[in-house]
């Protein structure tokens, strides 16, 4: 990765849910008189949103799997995201949990647990991070997500937050849409492994 790399796969997945909500609701706009199903980004579920950002960063030249393997461990648990790092003939783990319209900020502690004893049972899983999906019909719940993330690296001191930054506003012409906030906490081994 460059020396701004981690920087880098975090624009990237801004950029790509940016590009997918707006191409959602352009379809919307379209469907919106054909019935209440939903094509916002809002109500997909956790392997709709990773699957989302898995190609976001495909199309960005990355190689991601989805629910993959980590290292010595060929059954559970698995990651969400697995993402290839050519330049450094790696691969680096993402767990991804949705919060916020009905979903607990609580996963956001049982994915970093898992990261974290991962981590320690072998040292190639140690470049891992979490990405946290949020969605709220008030902008300022960007500031709760935030302050969720600033308990976590309180907890685990060897991570660090990048974000979160909005990639979605709401629309009128589609009640189902409303903010959407994405932010990044990544690990020691990761941060180092990227030059960030």
């Amino acid at each position: 990765m460059p020396e701004n790399g981690i920087e880098r796969l975090f624009e990237t997945v801004l950029y790509g849910l940016k590009i997918e909500s707006n191409r959602r609701l352009r379809i919307a706009k379209e469907a919106i008189k054909k019935g209440d199903f939903s094509f916002a980004l809002d109500d997909e579920r956790e392997l709709g949103t990773a699957s989302t950002i898995a190609h976001c960063l495909n199309n960005a030249g990355y190689f991601s799997r989805l629910d993959w393997y980590y290292y010595g461990n060929d059954t559970r648990p698995r990651p969400d995201l697995t993402i290839w790092l050519p330049e450094k003939q790696c691969l680096i783990f993402f767990e991804l949990k949705r919060t916020g319209q009905g979903w607990s900020y609580s996963g956001l502690w049982e994915d970093m647990e898992k990261l974290r004893d991962l981590g320690e049972k072998c040292e190639k899983n140690k470049a891992n991070g979490l990405f946290a999906v949020h969605f709220s019909k008030q902008e300022d719940s960007r500031e709760r997500l935030k302050k969720k993330l600033d308990e976590l690296v309180v907890k685990y001191s060897d991570y660090y937050i990048w974000g979160p930054k909005i990639f979605q506003k709401p629309d009128s012409q589609v009640p189902k849409q409303g903010f959407g906030f994405v932010g990044l906490v990544y690990n020691r081994a990761l941060h180092q492994l990227s030059g960030a």
